[in-house]
């Protein structure tokens, strides 16, 4: 009789009953059905949108054909508000929002309610834009334009405070040239008012920790904007423009190529100089014993301007005014001649309008001499010369009681051969000085040349 035969292998479960007992398995679907389910049921919300910067361009509009740009009203801000499902809207920022104006309203300069629009700008469109706030913005609308003002300093304030001695001319209070003229940029309606730029020093002078001007010195200053009446308009501080009310003042509306200069304050002392007469070509003897003259006018006044506080005292006023030089040679008998004064440096300004100064010599006189003397000086052994003139007629100047005895004999014609080129060779014109070893105080008036022949020694 046949025997069932008993297995060891066991029974076969089928895959999905496997699955379904598996908790993870039931998590992560139920996760995935939850998920499903909240989106197709998911309620719409409402988010809003800020900080969305509009940006006006007028190019190819009504305003930007009659040559208008906006001078005020640029960049402002809005919000927007916008529904639809949240992981949507979620994902929306500044960038998905487009905001649309229209200025086919504005015809002419001012200033104008621009009424604003939003609409979608990006790939995500399942949702719907309900506001935008505000809904319109007011932009100014005008020409702009550029124009040139000349930066006027001014130190009023600073006028009474120097040390002792010293002044402030304000009509001297400087800035660099640099900074001589502010180009302003903006409304052409705004910059047609504005009449004038100064640059006014404003020091606290009941501080306590202030000191009297001593010397010249230095402000960081910043503008201000008048009108034709000389009221402020605009001002600036750190950077910025502001009006009158002490707002800030657009960039757009109003510009400028700088905002503040160095304003320079000269310092002065008044002090009276003596006018000097400086001579060259001067006879030995008129070194040590100057020549006697008249001056229309022996001082003058003038303003110093005191750089540093060392200039007060290291000046040198014996020759800060002088009128030359004058060339001996062009002293003969009734001399007179007019010079402008010269001042030793700029730093010095005549409180007077007349600075020219009339100079004579009185007690000359003068005589025509024949000369056969000459003498050559500064020789060298590169070269050999020989005097081609022999006599030459000169005019002696001198104190009339010399004059009348003069002498010939005691006459010669000084050359200073040191003075040929170096490759100076054959005829040669060279320059000669009249000179006496018997008359210390006479000399030869005008130029005189003489002929020489210059033989290169090999």
């Amino acid at each position: 009789m046949a025997k069932n035969k008993e297995t060891d292998a066991p029974q076969k479960t089928s895959t999905r009953k496997s699955l379904f007992d598996n908790n993870k398995f039931v998590f992560v679907l139920s996760l995935v059905f939850a998920i499903a389910l909240w989106i197709t049921i998911s309620p719409e919300r409402s988010k809003t949108i800020q900080d969305i910067t509009v940006n006006i361009n007028t190019e190819n509009t009504a305003p930007g054909n009659l040559g208008l740009d906006v001078i005020s009203g640029q960049g402002q801000t809005v919000s927007v508000e916008v529904t639809g499902k949240w992981y949507v809207i979620s994902e929306l920022t500044q960038d998905d929002i487009a905001i649309n104006y229209s200025l086919s309203d504005v015809t002419e300069a001012g200033t104008h309610e621009v009424q604003l629009t939003a609409s979608k700008n990006s790939t995500l469109t399942d949702y719907e834009i309900t506001r935008i706030t505000p809904s319109s913005l007011v932009i100014g609308f005008d020409r702009v334009t550029s124009k040139q003002f000349k930066v006027v300093p001014d130190a009023q304030e600073l006028v009474d405070h120097c040390a002792e001695g010293l002044f402030i001319d304000n009509g001297r209070v400087f800035v660099e040239q640099a900074f001589s003229n502010v180009e302003i940029t903006g409304s052409a309606t705004i910059i047609e008012n504005i009449a004038s730029v100064s640059a006014s020093v404003e020091v606290d002078t009941s501080a306590a920790d202030f000191e009297p001007l001593t010397h010249m010195t230095s402000y960081t200053t910043p503008l201000k904007l008048y009108d034709a009446q000389g009221s402020l308009m605009y001002y600036t501080r750190d950077g910025q423009l502001y009006d009158t009310e002490d707002q800030p003042v657009d960039a757009s509306t109003l510009s400028l190529s700088f905002w503040e200069v160095e304003v320079t304050v000269p310092v002065y002392k008044t002090e009276v100089l003596t006018i000097t007469p400086e001579f060259e070509n001067v006879p030995d003897y008129y070194l040590t014993n100057p020549i006697d003259y008249k001056l229309s006018k022996s001082t003058i006044k003038v303003n110093r301007s005191i750089g540093t506080p060392e200039d007060l005292e290291n000046f040198d006023a014996t020759k800060a005014a002088t009128i030359g030089p004058i060339d001996f040679t062009t002293i003969g008998e009734n001399y007179q001649e007019t010079f402008d004064i010269v001042f030793s440096d700029n730093s010095i300004t005549p409180v007077d309008d007349d600075t020219k100064v009339t100079i004579t010599i009185a007690g000359l006189s003068s005589t025509q001499v024949d000369v056969s003397n000459f003498r050559a000086v500064n020789g060298s052994t590169a070269i050999t010369t020989r005097l081609v003139t022999t006599t030459k007629t000169v005019t002696v100047v001198g104190p009339s009681d010399v004059i009348e005895d003069i002498n010939g004999e005691y006459l010669y014609l000084e050359y200073d051969l040191s003075t040929l080129s170096a490759n100076a060779s054959g005829n040669v014109v060279i320059s000669a000085t009249l000179k006496s070893d018997q008359y210390k105080t006479i000399w030869g008036y005008g130029n005189y040349d003489l002929q020489i022949t210059v033989t290169r020694n090999s």
